[in-house]
């Protein structure tokens, strides 16, 4: 098949006429009330005081908030061949906005995907519901009605990651016929009391003991400093000293990094530096043994959490320190001294986590073939993940597929990490790997 060209995004415009012909409305009469009404709109900020008012007032994760997601679309759209897009349900008879759904419509191979507005910088897909929205599986079924009829024309509808609760809040994406279980999980723990003992009483004991040994060799090496990035320069310092930590860590292991994407490091560096103009959720940390950072992280705080993110240390003679172990204590400890309840490990079955507690929470996945093109579409997705399911099953060709993969990923992230080092040395954006910047509070 021909490989489409990308479809470039303003924000600011709407979708190109050939793929969203125009804005259309639906409503759909149930056998009993309440009726719904859906409006698909072009741009992002179409209904921004309607997303402000969710955001605040109702639930939705901190990846729906609208500094995320406008940051994601700015930076992220254009490389995926994608254009964003905002479904918008309302009562019909009394006018209420109840749900806001963030979509992007993206070719792949030649097919038409329309899919949560990830980039793969969203650990979680999810509606911005209004203040106390509680829909039954019937009501659920007829809004879901509504939505589909506005989408713009697409061969297949995947929405991933889905979480079962949200702020507390049933999701209503999960009461959908076509919602399956992924086989993912989220982890995470709540977080109380005084900060100072929040790992005593929360680490396994063996956890606890290890993490007090790992600070003592850190303290042993110099002084040690943990600080929180409260300035442009210092974000861009802490973010340069991450990025050159993880790619060299994944490139070593051979591991797929996201960072090695065009412009995902130029979204996370400006969804930092856009949170200290505007207040937006990224934080950024920084361990740094006498000036020399030594582990750094990027998390995200809203709907109740902190959300980590990114975590990265420095390797060679550091290891035996367990730099990243000790970021995720002092994060932990910072996270509940702000009176945040809940700290999110997100997704993926690490091993430390089970040392901190972190309960596993599923996750949900609603996928539906819009064209008979788009059943072979799916189709092919299942047989691909049975494949990848049988060569798991036979450890000789798996470790050799894998051995083959990850060569091919040492070079990828080796690539990216010397375009980015020109890239921000050009201009002046690499900071020093040496800075101290602030303490936090």
């Amino acid at each position: 098949m021909s490989q489409e060209a990308p479809i470039s995004v303003d924000l600011a415009q709407p979708l190109p006429a050939a793929l969203l012909p125009d804005i259309r409305t639906a409503a759909v009469r149930l056998a009993r009330p309440p009726r719904f009404e859906a409006r698909l709109h072009a741009g992002l900020d179409r209904v921004a005081g309607i997303w402000r008012h969710f955001e605040t007032a109702g639930a939705s994760t901190v990846y729906q908030s609208a500094h995320w997601a406008r940051s994601a679309a700015q930076h992220l759209a254009s490389p995926a061949g994608a254009s964003p897009f905002l479904v918008e349900v309302r009562d019909a008879d009394t006018r209420r906005p109840l749900m806001l759904l963030p979509l992007v419509l993206r070719r792949s191979g030649g097919w038409r995907i329309v899919e949560g507005l990830d980039f793969g910088v969203c650990d979680y897909a999810a509606p911005l519901m209004a203040p106390g929205l509680d829909l039954a599986p019937e009501d659920m079924d007829g809004l879901w009605k509504a939505v589909l009829s506005v989408l713009p024309p697409a061969d297949v509808l995947r929405i991933s990651r889905l979480p079962e609760r949200i702020r507390g809040m049933r999701n209503p994406m999960t009461l959908l016929p076509e919602c399956r279980r992924m086989d993912m999980q989220s982890y995470g723990l709540p977080i109380d009391g005084d900060p100072e003992t929040l790992l005593s009483r929360v680490c396994a004991p063996s956890m606890a003991k290890d993490l007090a040994c790992k600070m003592r060799r850190l303290h042993k090496q110099g002084t040690v400093r943990f600080v929180q990035a409260t300035t442009p320069d210092m974000v861009q310092t802490l973010f340069a000293a991450l990025l050159e930590q993880r790619l060299k860590r994944f490139r070593e292991a051979g591991r797929f990094d996201l960072l090695t994407r065009p412009g995902v490091p130029e979204f996370y560096l400006d969804a930092a530096l856009g949170s200290l103009r505007g207040g937006g959720p990224v934080r950024l940390f920084g361990i740094s043994v006498d000036g020399e950072w030594v582990a750094c992280a990027y998390g995200l705080v809203g709907a109740g959490a902190f959300h980590g993110i990114i975590l990265s240390m420095a390797d060679g003679e550091w290891r035996r320190c367990s730099p990243g172990l000790c970021m995720v204590g002092e994060v932990m400890k910072w996270a509940c001294a702000q009176g945040l309840p809940y700290f999110d490990m997100t997704i993926g079955a690490l091993q430390y986590k089970s040392g901190f507690s972190a309960s596993g929470h599923d996750l949900y996945e609603v996928t539906r073939a819009l064209t008979p093109v788009g059943a072979v579409l799916m189709r092919a997705g299942r047989l691909k993940a049975e494949a990848n399911a049988w060569i798991r099953r036979h450890p000789r060709l798996f470790a050799r597929l894998r051995a083959i993969v990850q060569t091919a990923r040492r070079v990828e992230a080796g690539i990216a990490r010397f375009v980015w080092k020109e890239t921000a040395e050009g201009s002046g954006a690499g900071g020093s790997n040496r800075s101290q910047g602030h303490a936090t509070p």
